[in-house]
C-alpha cells in the first residue's frame, strides 16, 4: 500500500507492474531447484516441464481461437498474443479513460468474462504505444483446468465479431 502525491502513485504503479518479470531473485532460486532435481530425477524433470508447457500452450491457442481471437502462435513463450483489433472498440472502451485500448479490453474481458489477459502497450515506449493497442496476450503458465474453464466462458465470444470484419456476418 502507498499513499502520496498523484506523480509519485502512479510511479511506483508503473514500475510495480513490471516487478513480477524483472525481478531477479526468485528467478535464481527457482532455477537452482530445478538444477538439483535435475540431478536427482535426470533430464526427464525437464521433459515434463516442457512437455506441461508446450501442452498448456496449444489447449490455450485452441481456446482463444474457439472464442474468435486471432492468435499469433509462439515458438517457446508461455505468453499467447491475440489480435482484438477486429472487436469494435464501442464494446470495451470507457470515452472517459483516456488509457490504451488494450488497458480497456482486458479491464472489460476480466469484468465480463472473468478471464484476464495482459495488455501490450506497457511494453512500448510512450509515443509507440498505438502500436500495440490491437493486441493482449494470455498467459498459459496456468494449470489446464484453469485454461478450460477460461474456454468455457470465452466459448464463441468474439466469433461474430470476427466475421463481420471478413465480409461473413449475416
Amino acid at each position: 500500500w502507498a499513499i502520496g502525491p498523484s506523480d509519485i502513485i502512479s510511479a511506483m504503479h508503473a514500475s510495480h507492474i513490471l516487478m513480477p518479470f524483472c525481478c531477479v531473485t526468485p528467478m535464481q532460486e527457482a532455477i537452482a531447484q530445478a538444477l538439483d532435481t535435475t540431478m536427482t530425477e535426470g533430464d526427464t524433470y525437464f521433459q515434463r516441464l516442457r512437455t506441461q508447457f508446450d501442452s498448456n500452450r496449444q489447449l490455450l491457442i485452441n481456446v482463444l481461437q474457439e472464442s474468435g481471437l486471432p492468435v499469433v502462435v509462439p515458438q517457446g513463450s508461455y505468453f499467447v498474443v491475440c489480435d482484438i483489433s477486429h472487436i469494435p472498440k464501442s464494446k470495451y472502451m470507457d470515452p472517459s479513460n483516456s488509457e490504451p485500448a488494450d488497458y480497456h479490453f482486458s479491464r472489460w474481458l476480466t469484468r465480463e468474462y472473468g478471464v484476464t489477459c495482459i495488455p501490450l502497450s506497457p511494453f512500448y515506449s510512450k509515443e509507440h504505444q498505438h502500436m500495440a493497442e490491437g493486441y493482449v496476450r494470455f498467459a498459459a503458465c496456468k494449470q489446464a483446468a484453469s485454461i478450460i474453464e477460461a474456454g468455457r466462458r470465452l466459448k464463441g465470444a468474439f466469433t461474430a465479431d470476427l466475421q463481420n470484419r471478413r465480409g461473413l456476418g449475416s
